[in-house]
């Protein structure tokens, strides 16, 4: 009889967890279905603010500095901001978006693309604020600042005569400078990140494969990077004085849309740092360059 009893209450039990176990995943696929309806409809928003933009200011042209390298920069310093914010917050969004920049600018080499020692940096409100820099209150101006500063004191960091950590390292003493700290561990994390993200410079140089391969390798950040790229794809044909305004009409929409404020905020840092990050990467002229766009 109680051993009856024991399989009648373990059976009871299992079909008990069972339930609550398909009930939760019946919620998880409504809220990601909700989820991809949000975005699906702020993606539609998006199209229709850049097309109008575009008609409005009479855009035709393509930046001539752009091609598939100067894309490659700015798609890895967005993406790296929103991975980056997955492990610290605004200092690990700034982390992100450093690396990720700087990593893209190694893999294809300054010959190619340098920052600018003196760029125009500008800020949308007041999102990624940091308290420890009262007037600069946007991530995309310590991004450029932090690269130029950079390059300033090694015009050779992005040659492949500089190791990767060696330009790592460089990144974290900038930071450091300025106080913001992320642990050890958090860094790592941040950095093995960009290393999915950005793993070659054949993933990097067309767009399609760069938000497959995110999807493939971390599907967490898919939704963001198409966001992202759709920013992208709109700034490169912009000339630079229409960058601000045009950034911050996107980020009017991205405020506009139904994501949660947290998901709000890392779509609009990561569009900062992009829309800065046009102002600060400059093509290099030379032959070599010419002939490899």
């Amino acid at each position: 009889m109680k051993k009856y009893l024991l399989v009648s209450v373990i059976a009871t039990s299992l079909l008990f967890i069972g339930a609550c176990s398909s009930e939760d995943s019946n919620m998880d696929v409504k809220k990601k279905t909700e989820i991809e309806d949000v975005y699906s409809k702020l993606n539609s928003d998006l199209d229709l603010y850049s097309q109008s933009y575009l008609a409005l200011h009479a855009v035709s042209g393509t930046r001539s500095w752009w091609h598939r390298r100067g894309k490659a920069i700015v798609c890895g310093d967005c993406c790296g901001a929103v991975a980056g914010g997955k492990y610290g917050g605004f200092i690990g969004m700034l982390l992100g978006a450093v690396v990720g920049s700087a990593t893209v600018a190694y893999l294809l080499e300054r010959q190619s693309y340098t920052a600018t020692e003196k760029c125009e940096s500008f800020t949308v409100q007041a999102y990624a604020f940091c308290p420890q820099y009262e007037g600069l209150d946007s991530i995309g101006y310590l991004h450029n600042e932090i690269l130029s500063e950079i390059e300033m004191e090694n015009p050779a960091i992005f040659e492949k005569t500089t190791s990767y950590d060696e330009l790592l390292t460089a990144i974290s003493n900038k930071m450091e400078e300025r106080n913001l700290l992320l642990s050890s561990e958090q860094k790592i994390e941040v950095q093995n990140e960009i290393s999915a993200i950005v793993p070659n410079e054949n993933v990097l140089l067309d767009n399609e494969t760069f938000i497959s391969h995110v999807s493939s390798v971390r599907p967490q950040y898919a939704q963001q990077c198409e966001v992202i790229e759709r920013y992208v794809a709109t700034a490169e044909v912009l000339p630079e004085e229409n960058i601000k305004e045009y950034t911050e009409g996107y980020v009017r929409v991205v405020e506009r849309s139904d994501l949660s404020i947290e998901e709000q905020q890392v779509l609009i840092s990561s569009v900062v740092v992009g829309g800065n990050s046009t102002l600060l990467w400059e093509k290099v002229s030379d032959d070599t360059t010419d002939a490899l766009e």
